[in-house]
């Protein structure tokens, strides 16, 4: 009997097919390979511990230059830090993606009374340039990475509701420099309507406004078994041109795969609810974002680790084709072998 594997897709269990005999140690780009993508961009953060993320990080390929500081006014590199150690995830069948180099730790206070890194109480957002962009074809873009909400936590209680991390904390998709499109992360509980449950969870934000915020039931702190942080996975079915309301892009998300050697195609929470209704995830640019410590309405502020960011599309049908085919030939002559 063919032995099958469960997948556990934000809560929900499919059938998958058969599992691996051994387990395996990636990479996410070779995960990403693995599930039949081209990466096109990748940023393993394989940098000295120690130094900010600025202009002289330019590792991993697909960017058109270094990261940009992007400081804030009183902000500091100390609050952009390469840390040591990768993160890594591991699932049901002991297969792990891990990182190969280092992290990077983003805090909205690095001060004594934060995260102590060094840095000042203020926002963490570096941004890097693609050397190329997404989303305006009718096709798919693939976007993973390894993350954990990190920082200490912050009760606010609003009519009864008790939210520990409601500072904005997440991996953000720009246009340019000024146009957010996706947000993968947590937006600011400041603007989050109260009827948007449950609070504190990975969730895709709409360009980045809080209100149109699709949350899942994965804990932003949460960290798996034999694991140091969360699998992030990312599909974009994008629509030609830029008609947002006619033609609009959906994302889909999901979260700790049960077997990461399977390639996520269903029961993935969707961005459906987008306010207007515009969604259009043309991006150049990925951001990286820790809110400071809001001082009017204190929610905290946003922490996290994050490592191992690719962009990648499906292989080209050519390519996929001809797989198939080889897969065919070599098939018939083991037979034609078996026979004579």
């Amino acid at each position: 009997m063919k032995k099958t594997s469960t997948q556990l897709v934000l809560g929900l269990a499919i059938i998958t097919g058969a599992y691996p005999a051994l387990a395996a140690t990636v990479t996410m780009e070779q995960l990403t390979r693995a599930w039949g993508l081209t990466p096109l961009a990748y940023e393993p953060f394989d940098y000295q511990a120690g130094v900010g993320l600025d202009g002289n990080c330019n590792g991993g390929y697909g960017f058109s230059g270094a990261w940009v500081p992007n400081l804030p006014s009183g902000g500091s590199l100390n609050n952009q830090l390469i840390t040591a150690g990768s993160l890594y995830y591991t699932d049901a069948y002991g297969n792990t993606v891990m990182g190969i180099g280092n992290k990077v730790h983003i805090t909205g206070d690095g001060t004594a009374a934060g995260d102590n890194t060094g840095g000042a109480r203020a926002n963490a957002q570096p941004r890097r340039a693609l050397s190329f962009q997404r989303g305006n074809e009718n096709d798919s873009t693939w976007v993973a990475f390894l993350a954990v909400r990190t920082g200490l936590p912050y009760l606010y209680v609003t009519n009864g509701i008790e939210i520990y991390y409601g500072r904005a904390t997440s991996v953000q998709l720009f246009q340019g420099t000024s146009s957010e499109r996706l947000t993968i992360g947590r937006a600011s509980q400041n603007s989050e309507p109260l009827t948007i449950l449950p609070k504190d969870t990975w969730a895709l934000v709409n360009r980045g406004v809080a209100a149109y915020t699709s949350p899942t039931t994965v804990p932003l702190t949460n960290v798996p078994p034999n694991s140091t942080a969360n699998l992030i996975i990312v599909r974009i079915d994008h629509q030609a041109g830029d008609d947002r309301v006619n033609a609009p892009d959906t994302a889909y998300i999901w979260i700790n795969p049960e077997n990461i050697l399977d390639l996520p195609t269903e029961n993935a929470l969707a961005v459906s609810f987008a306010g207007d209704g515009e969604r259009d995830y043309w991006f150049d640019t990925i951001r990286l974002f820790a809110g400071s410590f809001n001082v009017s309405n204190p929610v905290g502020y946003g922490s996290a680790d994050i490592d191992e960011i690719i962009i990648a599309v499906p292989e080209p049908t050519t390519l996929a084709l001809f797989a198939i085919c080889a897969a065919a030939a070599l098939h018939g002559q083991r037979k034609r072998s078996q026979l004579a």
